[in-house]
């Protein structure tokens, strides 16, 4: 249980460099969702044959773990950034 606690919130170390650079660069959004997905199926396996406590609890804060990360993603996520082109700019052929 306390591996799968670690495996799940060890991208969560970089928090505090998140803070600093205000940049996810570190979070790959693929991985995130894909553990989450993973967190959550886990979760419900847990309770369909009988109720087991140390898969529920496990992927239960793990889930917890994977919602902190999306919240860090959408807080610090780059912007896209536009390009202001004038007609003038562009050459037609």
């Amino acid at each position: 249980m306390l591996f799968g606690i670690i495996m799940y919130g060890s991208p969560l170390f970089v928090i505090r460099n998140v803070y600093k650079t205000k940049k996810v660069g570190c979070f790959q959004f693929l991985f995130c969702l894909a553990s989450f997905l993973n967190e959550i199926v886990w979760f419900l396996y847990a309770f369909l044959p009988t109720i087991d406590l140390y898969l529920a609890i496990a992927n239960g804060i793990g889930i917890l773990l994977g919602i902190v990360q999306f919240g860090l993603l959408c807080m610090f996520r780059e912007k896209p950034k536009f390009v202001d082109v004038q007609l003038e700019d562009v050459e037609i052929l």
